[in-house]
């Protein structure tokens, strides 16, 4: 094997990655040098991201019209009730765009305040965010206490363990000047549709967290201790159907999250391209789900003991 091994992004040449990367023992230090090689990149175009945030917006407002005249001018004003729904996931997916926005070292003005109108205003306060989220389960998710993942339990176990998960770790309930605010323009955004129209849509939004991103830390979780963190990592996170350009638009880039876990200061643009990096680089460690059989195998071993990396493979179906 060489000395050094060329990490691919965006179809070019972007940096080297020394083979003695999982040496390393401090996380900011594996983190950076397997995703950073120069600050330019935190400033490059992101056409892909940016393409799903149009998506996710037109969604948004169609969804909004549609549910609006449903209830207020329908003969069947219950019909609102599904453009909801897709109301309700929209919201999810401008959360995703927030969070790879946060996750950027270096954001320009329009970017922080993309990332504040994604985030902020549907989910909780962005500083809390990235405090909790990027400096706490990133370097830690394979931590006790961690629980941002599925657990053995019925769907509404499982829901419910999201919405405390969420409402007690990122504070979204805490009662700040500023959540005040955020509360009530969620509230009057929505309720201008209806009374129910905020239910439905944050039970959407609970339910594709749930089934669509804390499931990617659902797999069988290796009991044996490690103490490089590239590996720790890879034994928390699970890739899903990580080559379908449709499933990184409806799972909002969350699918890819072992490749996102090993490199967070990237975002969806170059996720399916460290994803072939890293299943070459660690194939005993390094896991994904590309059929829906093995989709069903991971949840149904979700969160489970298994005493090593080809154990912990074989429950999720793969060989």
């Amino acid at each position: 094997m060489s000395e050094k091994i060329l990490l691919k992004v965006s179809g070019k040449v972007s940096g080297e990655v020394p083979t003695t990367l999982t040496s390393l023992k401090q996380p900011d230090m594996w983190v950076r040098a397997a995703t950073e090689t120069t600050d330019s990149m935190q400033l490059k175009i992101m056409p892909v991201l940016y393409i799903h945030l149009l998506c996710y917006v037109l969604t948004f407002l169609s969804s909004y019209g549609t549910a609006y005249y449903s209830y207020h001018y329908s003969s069947l004003p219950m019909l609102h009730v599904l453009p909801c729904v897709s109301l309700g996931w929209s919201i999810f997916g401008l959360v995703s765009v927030g969070h790879e926005l946060y996750h950027l070292h270096q954001r320009t003005q329009l970017q922080s305040i993309l990332a504040a109108l994604c985030l902020d205003l549907w989910a909780t306060q962005g500083s809390t965010w990235v405090a909790v989220h990027n400096k706490q389960h990133h370097p830690h998710v394979w931590n006790a206490g961690e629980d941002e993942h599925l657990i053995a339990g019925n769907i509404f176990d499982n829901f419910f363990h999201t919405l405390l998960t969420l409402s007690t770790t990122y504070k979204i309930f805490q009662l700040t000047r500023y959540n005040l605010c955020l509360f009530l323009l969620r509230f009057l955004i929505l309720v201008a549709i209806s009374p129910y129209a905020i239910i439905v849509c944050y039970t959407v939004v609970i339910t594709c967290v749930t089934y669509l991103t804390f499931i990617t830390h659902a797999a069988p979780a290796i009991e044996v201790e490690q103490e490089r963190h590239i590996i720790r990592q890879m034994q928390r996170s699970v890739d899903i159907f990580p080559k379908s350009k449709l499933s990184l638009l409806l799972w909002g880039g969350f699918n890819v999250h072992s490749a996102h876990h090993l490199s967070p200061f990237h975002t969806r643009d170059d996720l399916q391209r460290l994803h072939d990096f890293y299943r070459i680089r660690y194939p005993e460690h390094y896991c994904w789900v590309d059929s829906w059989q093995q989709l069903f195998t991971l949840y149904h071993n979700r969160y489970s003991i298994s005493a090593n990396s080809a154990e912990r493979k074989l429950r999720l179906g793969l060989k």
